[in-house]
């Protein structure tokens, strides 16, 4: 009996491992069939496909500009004509709930500060701070992400200023390091022509004390043409002490331009100040959901941007382009923060955080080398950026502990500062190995010293 229990326990084993053999077979043919029938749709050529052709529309997040349809990567446009026409969009946060691919997730009741993610990144702590954004912010293609920690500031540019946005989804990292692993957003403003003026402006006003101002204008000076643009919003927000004002202006002037050439100076500057009034727990919340919470009350941040950018443009021969810019930041940050280590008890401290990064980047694109519809584009990006922080501690405790401290920041600081140089050079080459069936090829070699 024992025996034969055995052979029969050995055989029931043997037809389970056959059964999942055949189950993985069939779905490997299923999978191979499905990769056969793809590529041949890729590689035939058909009248219906060519009305279906991308082409007309420019994309530069990739590195450099062109067309939709000569994009290896899933890239998508959304101009700025048609971001105004969407319900309900006054703000850049707000329009990419409109771009594909994006999840946006909220900090606050408003839509303020959100972060954005693409294929899975994602960079909260444990405390529902944003600690990082894997996806790159690209202005005028110039990356403005913060240095210490690679968040991004959606105040900086006001909806009208915007000509149009770019999303690029997929890793980019071979052309802006390793901040771009889940896709690169390039915001271009709009550039005076020569010999255009004139203007917009828009102001609106909604609930919870919210006022939006923006505007944009565009003239010549000595004979160069100039555009700027500007905004102000106060918002006061859905809960208490989550009260927020921000305003910025920025200006670009055509130093020099001509058929083949362009150099353009740009500025920017930027002031946020906002309150942050915590998470709630559901006691709370069924409570007030309005109330603030009371580990949260000292919590605040306030952010200053100072950007200038010198961008040159020459075309040398046929379709080759040689490019580069050079770019000064500084930024300062003062902010309270609260961490909760336990559900009743916090700890609250301030720290004041300065910056200045230097970035020049130059490359040279060429298309046409080795076959038609190929491109290739070399370049060397340098970087060398400066932080100092100071810290100083406030009060940790409980709630009864909170409501008893007067506010204000101790006396005593820790300190440190540090900084980063870095140096890289990056190559891509993409070509055209069937029709509509394009393939990319990119590296990026870097070096840094801190």
């Amino acid at each position: 009996m024992l025996r034969k229990g055995f052979v029969f326990a050995q055989t029931a084993g043997s037809c389970s491992i056959l059964n999942r053999f055949r189950t993985m077979l069939r779905i490997l043919l299923i999978l191979l069939g499905s990769l056969v029938a793809g590529v041949a749709a890729v590689a035939q050529e058909s009248d219906s496909a060519a009305t279906s052709a991308l082409g007309g529309t420019f994309a530069s997040a990739g590195g450099s500009k062109g067309t939709l349809g000569r994009s290896t990567g899933p890239v998508v446009v959304i101009t700025g004509a048609e971001l105004r026409q969407l319900p309900g969009v006054f703000t850049l946060s707000g329009a990419l709930r409109h771009l594909p691919g994006l999840a946006v997730l909220n900090s606050d009741g408003q839509g303020f500060d959100p972060q954005v993610t693409t294929r899975g990144f994602q960079g909260r702590n444990l405390n529902g701070v944003v600690e990082t954004d894997h996806v790159q912010l690209l202005v005028d293609g110039k990356p403005v992400n913060s240095l210490e920690r690679g968040v991004i500031n959606w105040d900086q540019i006001p909806l009208t200023a915007i000509e149009y946005i770019e999303l690029a989804r997929g890793g980019a990292s071979a052309l802006y390091g390793d901040g771009a692993g889940g896709g690169v957003i390039n915001v271009v403003t709009y550039r005076a022509e020569a010999g255009g003026s004139g203007g917009q402006a828009t102001v609106s006003a909604g609930s919870f004390g919210t006022f939006l101002a923006e505007g944009t204008a565009q003239a010549s000076i000595w004979g160069r043409p100039l555009s700027a643009f500007g905004s102000v919003l106060k918002a006061g927000g859905f809960r208490k002490h989550s009260e927020r004002t921000s305003g910025n202006a920025g200006v670009s002037l055509s130093l020099l331009h001509g058929s083949t050439y362009d150099v353009m100076l740009s500025g920017l500057g930027s002031r946020r100040q906002y309150n942050i009034p915590g998470p709630l727990s559901l006691a709370q919340i069924n409570e007030s959901q309005v109330q603030r919470s009371p580990l949260h009350q000292f919590d605040n941040v306030g952010e200053s941007t100072l950007r200038f950018g010198l961008d040159a443009h020459a075309r040398q021969s046929g379709t080759r382009v040689l490019s580069g810019s050079t770019t000064v930041e500084w930024r300062s940050v003062d902010q309270v923060r609260t961490w909760k280590y336990f559900p009743d008890f916090g700890s609250t401290q301030g720290r004041d955080i300065r910056t200045l990064r230097i970035a020049v980047t130059a490359q040279l694109e060429d298309e046409n080398l080795l076959q038609n519809a190929d491109r290739a584009v070399a370049g060397i990006d340098a970087h060398f950026g400066t932080i100092s922080s100071t810290d100083y501690p406030m009060i940790h405790g409980e709630a009864d502990d909170y409501a008893a401290y007067p506010g204000g920041r101790d006396s005593t600081a820790a300190w440190g500062d540090g900084h980063r140089a870095a140096i890289a050079g990056f190559l891509l080459y993409e070509f055209e190995l069937l029709t509509r069936f394009r393939i990319a090829l990119g590296s990026r070699f870097e070096v840094s010293v801190r």
